[in-house]
């Protein structure tokens, strides 16, 4: 029986962590682990930990961070825009400000 190596399904999955819904992007992320991706895009790697609701590490990654982060915040699920505001507000990007504001709902505490 031919093994699979995985590689076939890597860049479906990666397109998938850019999907609005935060399900879908955790579920990407978790068959990206276990086929044994290798990160090597900064850009990529953020996605990936907003997938893994990495949040601690996506403070490491800072600038790299930001973009995929901001566009988190028009995630459907309150819980992790909230995640995602707590983490901007730990990087402390002045190009994040703008976005965070806009984001506050009445529904986001």
């Amino acid at each position: 029986m031919p093994r699979f190596n995985g590689k076939p399904a890597v860049a479906p999955l990666t397109g998938a962590m850019i999907c609005d819904d935060w399900y879908v992007r955790e579920i990407a992320a978790n068959i990206l682990e276990k086929i044994g991706w290798i990160l090597t895009d900064p850009v990529a790697r953020s996605y990936y930990l907003i997938g893994r609701k990495g949040w601690d590490e996506l403070v490491e990654v800072r600038p790299s961070a930001v973009s995929p982060l901001v566009q988190s915040l028009a995630d459907g699920d309150w819980h992790i825009r909230k995640s995602v505001a707590q983490v901007l507000g730990e990087i402390r990007d002045a190009s994040a400000i703008d976005p965070l504001i806009r984001a506050k709902g009445p529904e986001m505490p």
